[in-house]
């Protein structure tokens, strides 16, 4: 994924510019690039599900067993630790500070991350992958909406990149859900 890295590098230097300049997200006098709301929700919705696929990976890592799954969980927290941060910058560059605040779609609740901390073996996997079945469904939902209401280009680039990498984990948490005896919607 190079491209993502050498776009995510210039947003970086961008931020950083604006931090050097005063604390502000963006200097003043480089404009932020258009953008409308369904950007700024895409994004704060997909960095809220993408900070709970990385706390659940974060539990799965400490809590399954089986060395294939345990495999996926720690490909999901490697690409979280990228995506986390590069959403970020991308709300800051179009002048939004990343929002604390749920997503419209949770997707996943507190108390489900407790299920998944209280739980070990077989019962962590099955409910590691069932919440991130239901992220990532929804992650896919937003990026599909951005894709067609979105104006930063970076977002709806980031939107498609998003949808296709989703729809792959989707089949491998699904096709890892089968084979450990659960099912998922």
């Amino acid at each position: 994924m190079p491209v993502r890295r050498s776009r995510l590098l210039g947003v970086i230097a961008l931020v950083m510019a604006g931090a050097c300049s005063g604390g502000e997200a963006a200097d003043q006098s480089v404009p932020a690039p258009p953008s409308n709301t369904a950007d700024v929700r895409f994004l704060q919705d997909v960095l809220g599900h993408e900070e709970r696929a990385l706390r659940l990976a974060e539990l799965a890592v400490e809590r399954v067993p089986g060395k294939e799954i345990l495999g996926f969980a720690e490909s999901v927290l490697s690409d979280r630790r990228e995506q986390v941060p590069y959403v970020r910058n991308l709300l800051r560059f179009i002048g939004s500070s990343p929002d604390p605040a749920a997503p419209a779609d949770p997707g996943v609740t507190p108390a489900d991350i407790d299920r998944l901390r209280e739980a070990s073996g077989p019962e962590a996997q099955r409910i590691f992958l069932e919440l991130l079945v239901r992220l990532d469904q929804a992650t896919a939902g937003f990026a599909k909406v951005e894709m067609a209401d979105g104006l930063f280009a970076d977002a709806k680039t980031h939107a498609e990149t998003l949808l296709a990498a989703r729809q792959t984990e989707l089949a491998t948490a699904r096709r890892l859900l089968l084979g450990s005896g659960a099912s998922s919607g």
